[in-house]
């Protein structure tokens, strides 16, 4: 209806990772991820992904969102049978460094089995993991969030929270929309462009965390970098688009 979804979705962190490993010849890849609505996503856009993107999926594995600490050796067993080239961790937090080590443990290292992730891998505290250092995934550009985050501590004293940038481009999409309108020719009274004709402008917007525009599904689109664990830090590996 008239509810558009403009978060950090799966569905184009998936794509955007999956299509930039396949450039790096990686195009066998495993998943790992959970039971719930969010890892069905990222299972269901993973598929999507092999139709175009030259990639295959080797083997997933599902857990429950509870008993992700379960991650074992039949698991690592099953992920080496699969021939598997990479391996997506859909999944966030320790959980994620968890299973990263058991894979190391087993003797599955970053060098050896690459690890890829979503969205919720833009977590500094992953960065400093060692089994996952090297480890790539797919989000907004941090480039503009650094300005953003300098100028709200300037004002407010305090940084801001990861998504107060959702809010923002919210408010500014809001803000643009009520300046693009028009004077209704029969009423005469001046109605802001807040349709979903201009809502789904197919150009786009751009806002603190890049591009993005919403589908005809009243989903966003987002053009996202590929960022990487580099010595401890959230190095920009592949930059995002400027257009669509």
């Amino acid at each position: 209806g008239n509810t558009f979804l403009m978060g950090f979705m799966p569905f184009a962190q998936v794509d955007r990772i999956a299509s930039y490993a396949a450039t790096r010849g990686l195009t066998r890849i495993a998943l790992i991820t959970t039971t719930d609505t969010y890892g069905m996503a990222v299972e269901r856009s993973l598929r999507d992904s092999t139709r175009y993107n030259g990639v295959s999926l080797a083997h997933t594995i599902r857990l429950a969102p509870e008993a992700v600490y379960n991650f074992n050796v039949p698991d690592v067993q099953a992920l080496q049978a699969s021939g598997a080239q990479a391996v997506m961790i859909a999944i966030g937090g320790q959980q994620a460094a968890h299973i990263s080590f058991i894979l190391e443990e087993a003797g599955l290292d970053a060098a050896t089995l690459p690890r890829l992730g979503t969205g919720l891998w833009d977590d500094p505290t992953l960065a400093v993991d060692p089994t996952l250092q090297g480890a790539q995934f797919a989000a907004p550009s941090p480039v503009m969030r650094q300005k953003f985050e300098h100028n709200y501590s300037a004002v407010y004293g305090t940084a801001p929270i990861r998504l107060a940038s959702l809010a923002y481009d919210a408010t500014a999409l809001a803000a643009v929309l009520g300046k693009t309108g028009q004077i209704d020719q029969y009423t005469g009274q001046y109605q802001p462009a807040f349709t979903g004709v201009s809502l789904k402008n197919k150009n786009g917007f751009s806002g603190i965390d890049g591009i993005f525009r919403f589908t005809q599904r009243n989903l966003v689109q987002r053009g996202l970098s590929v960022l990487e664990f580099q010595q401890n830090q959230i190095i920009e590996v592949d930059p995002a688009p400027d257009r669509f």
